[in-house]
């Protein structure tokens, strides 16, 4: 089973892996995925087995973290959670700054402030003091939690500098007397009060502006959960009565006046109206309704009235259904992640070693004082390091690109599916309702000499309107379309099974039907070659036209597959259908190529065929029939998915019945990608950079050396600049 958890207490990619780490020693987890940019795991245990306290344990030995479910505090309590975290965030952060700004202030200018030498050493004391203990506390109890655990992290990083700098300048305020007389300068000793504080009052503005933006990553979570209304309309004894959503059970009936905003799905029983599902299925005019269709929870009623009956509530509508598949993919990870993973687990404890070999080198070699001036490079190497970019760089990119491809209908299950979009080469695309519409349409009117176009299909939609066959459907449809609505009396109409219909139209017998069934009559039919169906209308014994049916290629079909073949994928359809069909299909949609009559039991040995020779492939289909070749696939992308969002099948669903929103899937996935490299390269190009100017190594070529206080504005730039540069995936247009 799989169990939602929130983490408390993680502030870097070295937590990730501490986490991982602890939930997988359970005997009873078969496995964990943690995320740092939503404070979340997702926890697949074994049947009936989950135990939060024995989970809560294990985090307590690993570190200050602790695990709760969801259901336990409630959505609405996690978010006012999070919230009252933020603002004391806020309070923390504030106070600090302005204690930090006073205490820099005083070191860089006290004098001219008229403030004696002596007072401003005491006051840069006294000011930095609370910065230290109560802005620094969360890193302070987090250094301390690691170092009982023989562990460290980024706290341990934070903690150690700041703290070696206020304690070395509170040691030189109160007993001199045990600091090196070389140390000394005007009897007094160096004092770095304006360094500890500014490390802390930077550090929070990057960590307090990484938890807003972080906040602002996962709002297509919200955006969904808030589409669902507190309350709805249901008719009791008769009555309309309000009532909240909790209470709503299948089969109740409930009323929908326009502008209201459907609870539950369900299907209507009286009224017609028009209904916006722009924000669950990304289709952006409202969509025609009338008894018998179904609603779905979350989408807008626009005009009229109805009353619809319930079918699923809860956690089993749609909605509820899209909501968990977003956090899941959220709370996944992408296989490019296991790198941040692996190399954040030695980072730490190579820092500190980094940061002791500095210390101890300028202690030897550094310019006089020695003490102070090798101090200064060791806090710098500690601040600058932290990882709090590289635990970043990946869930953050995953977790807006999700985000908003859920915004425009697509469902990206996974972070493995995500980054498996751009390594494949080849798509097989399913003909049947993923290039075409998946119903017939007429497609020809070959009238005879005797007669027209509209009286063939006046007569024909006569006998057809009886009959509930898809190709009569297609007929009385292209009768519509032309304005013909109303049609001759049928008298004695029989359906012959499989070859059409017939029935007296103004005392002469006509017939619908194939050839084969005019053959039986003895009436000679001229057949028409064609991909599709032709269908016969004849009135005695006199044919009068044919009515060519076939499956019509979607609109946007064609612009779709170029696009994708622009992107570099080479296209092949695939299809049950007879070759002249699938020919037809594939000159119109320009295809790369195509294989016809393939059983759909067949269609995933024709993927791994594709596999065995190289390819990636990504497989476009409808999910039910492709259930196979979608899985076998390297991605499988199933269309039309908006009434079965939980295809265990596919990596990558689609709302829309238009694989225009394949394009839109393939375009963010290497958006997201492409934004998951840049900042993985920034992270460990800012490390790799900074380190060693933080270490002094260009100090003896005349070079600068970077300073505990720009080091800790460095780093707390990092973080924000990741997450910042993820976000620039909600400005992205699909």
């Amino acid at each position: 089973m799989k169990y939602k958890l929130k983490i408390s207490g993680m502030t870097c990619a070295t937590c990730v892996k501490r986490v991982t780490t602890a939930l997988m020693s359970l005997s009873w987890v078969i496995s964990a995925s943690v995320n740092l940019a939503t404070n979340s795991a997702h926890v697949t245990a074994a049947a009936d087995a989950f135990d939060l306290h024995e989970a809560n344990q294990a985090l307590s030995r690993a570190g200050e973290y602790r695990a709760f479910t969801e259901e336990a505090k409630g959505e609405a309590g996690m978010e006012e959670r999070e919230r009252r975290r933020l603002r004391r965030a806020i309070v923390r952060l504030t106070l600090s700054c302005v204690l930090a700004a006073a205490t820099l202030t005083l070191a860089m200018g006290g004098e001219y402030l008229g403030v004696g030498k002596e007072l401003s050493r005491w006051l840069q004391f006294a000011l930095a003091t609370p910065v230290y203990f109560y802005g620094g506390w969360p890193f302070l109890r987090g250094m301390v939690n690691a170092i009982r655990r023989f562990t460290a992290d980024m706290n341990t990083l934070v903690g150690l500098g700041s703290s070696a700098a206020y304690w070395f300048s509170a040691v030189g305020m109160v007993i001199p007397g045990v600091l090196p007389a070389e140390l000394m300068h005007e009897g007094r000793a160096p004092i770095y009060f304006e360094t500890a504080a500014a490390i802390i009052a930077l550090i929070l503005v990057g960590k307090t502006l990484e938890e807003w933006t972080k906040g602002k990553t996962a709002g297509s979570i919200r955006s969904l959960m808030k589409l669902t209304p507190p309350t709805a309309t249901v008719i009791r004894e008769g009555e309309p009565v309000d009532v909240p959503i909790r209470e709503i059970a299948p089969d109740d009936l409930l009323l929908v006046r326009p502008g209201d905003r459907i609870a539950v799905d369900g299907e209507i029983v009286e009224g017609r109206s028009a209904v916006d599902e722009s924000m669950v299925s990304g289709e952006p005019l409202p969509v025609e309704k009338v008894p018998g269709d179904n609603v779905l929870a979350g989408t807008v009623n626009t005009s009229g009235s109805f009353r619809f009956r319930a079918t699923k509530v809860g956690s089993d509508t749609v909605l509820a259904q899209i909501i968990e598949l977003v956090r899941e993919a959220q709370s996944s990870k992408a296989p490019i992640q296991g790198l941040a993973d692996h190399v954040a687990s030695i980072f730490v404890p190579a820092v500190i070693v980094l940061a002791v070999i500095a210390f101890i080198l300028w202690l030897i070699f550094g310019p006089s004082p020695t003490l102070a001036f090798a101090l200064v490079v060791a806090i710098s190497v500690l601040i600058v390091a932290c990882p709090c970019a590289l635990g970043l760089a990946t869930p953050a990119a995953l977790v807006v690109g999700i985000g908003k491809a859920a915004e425009n209908g697509i469902l990206i299950r996974s972070g493995e599916a995500l980054e498996r979009i751009s390594g494949c080469d080849t798509v097989l695309v399913d003909k049947t309702g993923t290039l075409t519409e998946g119903r017939p349409f007429v497609t020809g009117l070959q009238p005879s000499d005797e007669t027209s176009e509209d009286e063939v299909l006046r007569l024909a939609a006569a006998l057809e309107a009886n009959s509930e066959h898809p190709l009569a459907r297609a007929v009385v449809d292209a009768a519509r379309e032309r304005g013909i609505t109303e049609y001759p009396a049928v008298g004695d109409f029989a359906n012959h099974a499989g070859q059409g219909v017939s029935g007296i139209v103004d005392g002469g017998e006509v017939l619908v039907g194939r050839a084969s069934l005019f053959e039986e009559r003895g009436i000679t039919v001229a057949e028409i070659p064609t991909s599709g169906t032709t269908t016969y209308v004849s009135r005695g014994r006199v044919v009068l036209g044919a009515i060519t049916l076939d499956d019509r290629v979607k609109p946007d079909s064609a612009e779709a597959v170029s696009l994708i073949k622009r992107m570099g994928y080479r296209v092949v359809m695939i299809t049950g259908d007879v070759k002249a069909a699938a020919g037809r299909v594939a000159s119109e949609t320009g295809v790369d190529g195509f294989i016809a009559e393939v059983m759909p039991e067949d269609k995933a040995a024709h993927v791994k065929a594709v596999q065995e020779e190289g390819g990636k492939v990504i497989m476009v289909g409808d999910g039910i029939n492709d259930a196979p070749a979608l899985a076998q696939a390297d991605v499988g992308i199933a269309i039309g998915g908006g009434t079965d969002v939980a295809i265990e099948s596919a990596g990558v669903i689609l709302m829309r019945n238009s694989l225009a929103d394949a394009v839109r899937a393939v375009e963010i996935s290497r958006q997201t990608l492409r934004l998951i490299k840049q900042n993985l390269f920034w992270a460990f190009a800012y490390n790799i950079t900074l380190i060693p100017v933080a270490m002094g190594i260009l100090y003896p070529f005349g070079g600068p050396l970077l300073k505990p206080i720009f080091a800790a504005f460095a780093m707390a730039f990092s973080s924000v600049t990741v997450v910042g540069n993820s976000l620039r995936l909600k400005l992205l247009r699909v």
